[in-house]
């Protein structure tokens, strides 16, 4: 009988959001307890602060998931049973990129959302200040940057099983080899985008400001996406080749 490869992926994913319930829960509610600071603190600036460490680790919590959520498959020997299931890489690392992605959109959009209804909170006139500054509210600028963060953690997340699979194929010091593979790879990909960077400066367009900015803002998103893509085809590659447990 063949397998419904959606009903794998999809079983799969319900996996791994049950392993990050925990970590999901905790961040609504440290945004909760903060937002609650910040109203009944009578607009102190100093009761921003908590809000302020709750967004980082909003984004924070998300990339420590991605260490802990392959990393556990060994720690709990289910790598074993993994590895010997008729189920291909892709699904396997791919329900858990999904799991980690929908962590970072829920974690990060409770605080977006949290945000600009404390601005109205805390600032009334909030859209007729940012008005007349720019003459609308740049919903489409926010929303381009955010997804900009949503492509990076995708990344980042890929680089982190890359290394993680990577740093399983040595049977000792198994923690510093993936240390050392992230750091070396996130320094890699940095100097080729460096070097990419300095090779289309040399393209010179008569570009409006606000054109070149939002091309700038495109190519960044698809250009991270891109690499992400690359990083996570050939982390699903070294977990195909059944790697070294």
């Amino acid at each position: 009988m063949p397998i419904n490869k959606l009903s794998v992926l999809v079983n799969l994913y319900k996996k791994e959001m049950r392993q990050l319930s925990l970590d999901i829960a905790f961040t609504l509610g440290a945004v909760l307890v903060s937002v609650i600071i910040i109203i009944t603190s009578d607009k102190s600036p100093a009761a921003v602060l908590p809000f302020i460490m709750v967004a980082g680790l909003a984004g924070l919590i998300p990339v420590v998931s991605s260490i802990r959520i392959l990393s556990g498959e060994w720690n709990n020997n289910t790598i074993y049973l993994m590895l010997s299931l008729p189920i291909k890489g892709q699904m396997v690392l791919g329900a858990k990129l999904l799991a980690l992605i929908t962590h970072y959109i829920i974690g990060t959009g409770t605080v977006i959302i949290s945000s600009i209804l404390l601005m109205f909170f805390w600032i009334p006139d909030f859209t007729a200040i940012i008005t007349s500054r720019f003459g609308y509210v740049p919903w489409d600028w926010f929303l381009g940057v955010y997804i900009l963060t949503v492509a990076l953690f995708v990344f980042i997340a890929s680089l982190s099983f890359l290394a993680q699979v990577l740093g399983h194929l040595f049977s000792r010091f198994t923690g510093w080899a993936i240390t050392i593979i992230f750091i070396f790879l996130w320094w890699l990909i940095s100097k080729f985008n460096h070097w990419m960077g300095n090779f289309f400066s040399v393209w010179q367009f008569d570009f409006e400001p606000a054109m070149t900015a939002a091309n700038l803002l495109s190519w960044s998103i698809f250009g991270t996406l891109v690499e992400a893509l690359i990083v996570f085809a050939i982390a699903v590659i070294v977990y195909n080749r059944k790697i070294e447990i």
